[in-house]
């Protein structure tokens, strides 16, 4: 009987640690290995690619180079100073800028004899 007992307590005892550390094991899980990943819909981007981040870890999604459009004069170069095309990206509008050499003319004088 006492052997039995023994036994029945141990069986207890076993199934209750397991039970523990099952339990302990799952609330080590992160955020995105319980629910999955929750990507924002805001693009973040540096100076050559664009992309999503999980707002529970540090994983990123949608990851691509910047897709640039024809860009646009935002500052007209003279005759006296360089202007400036802007750029934006079509997809995260990411903007990026390129200098526009001034205008040159060139003019010949002709030094006249008139007075």
């Amino acid at each position: 009987m006492k052997k039995r007992l023994l036994t029945i307590l141990l069986s207890l005892v076993a199934a209750t640690c397991l039970t523990f550390a099952l339990t302990a094991c799952g609330e080590k899980k992160t955020e995105c290995e319980k629910n999955g990943h929750s990507f924002s819909t805001e693009w973040l981007n540096d100076a050559t690619d664009h992309w999503h981040k999980c707002a529970n870890c540090n994983e990123v999604s949608d990851k691509a180079a910047h897709t640039w459009n024809a860009g646009e004069i935002t500052t007209p170069a003279t005759f006296t100073s360089d202007g400036v095309k802007t750029y934006t990206c079509t997809v995260c509008e990411k903007a990026k800028t390129e200098t526009v050499t001034m205008e040159y003319i060139d003019v010949n004088f002709v030094k006249s004899d008139a007075e």
